[in-house]
């Protein structure tokens, strides 16, 4: 039996992408007024809550889709996900020097002695070098894509 649709109001599916053309945001015409870059990624919707079918990012918080050619298309996770690893990995590292920064002011004032300190420089030492390690990584990967980019 076929469902007469005559009656059904449409509730168009959007998705909202970054610089890097991720989808960022999905959401229905029926609670948000679409953007003119926004993309119409589903016209034939009769849920108003259609676009929970899309969910912007997984378990881990990687973005599923990307738009390529003005269409949906499922993220390959892969190409990017080392490159999402190291930058979270180089963020959280800075986030522990910078939470232990009161402790090198603690021992510049006196307030800790050589050996109170010592353990701590050793780690803060650690940190920095895995930065720079990762950084390093970073700027490689980097421009080997440079590289098979320029030779296509």
């Amino acid at each position: 039996m076929e469902e007469n649709t005559e009656n059904f109001l449409y509730n168009k599916i959007y998705a909202r992408t970054d610089s890097a053309g991720k989808v960022i945001h999905v959401f229905s015409q029926a609670f948000e007024e679409p953007k003119e870059s926004d993309v119409c990624i589903d016209e034939t919707n009769f849920d108003r809550h259609g676009a929970q079918k899309y969910p912007v990012t997984d378990e881990n918080g990687y973005y599923n889709y990307i738009i390529l050619n003005g269409k949906l298309s499922a993220r390959d996770k892969t190409k990017d996900f080392e490159k999402e690893n190291i930058c979270a990995r180089i963020s959280r590292l800075k986030e522990l020097l910078k939470d232990s920064d009161y402790k090198a002011l603690k021992f510049s004032d006196g307030a800790f002695t050589e050996e109170e300190y010592a353990p701590i420089r050793l780690q803060r030492q650690e940190w920095r070098r895995e930065i720079n390690e990762l950084e390093s990584k970073l700027n490689t990967t980097s421009d080997k894509m440079a590289t098979v980019v320029r030779s296509l």
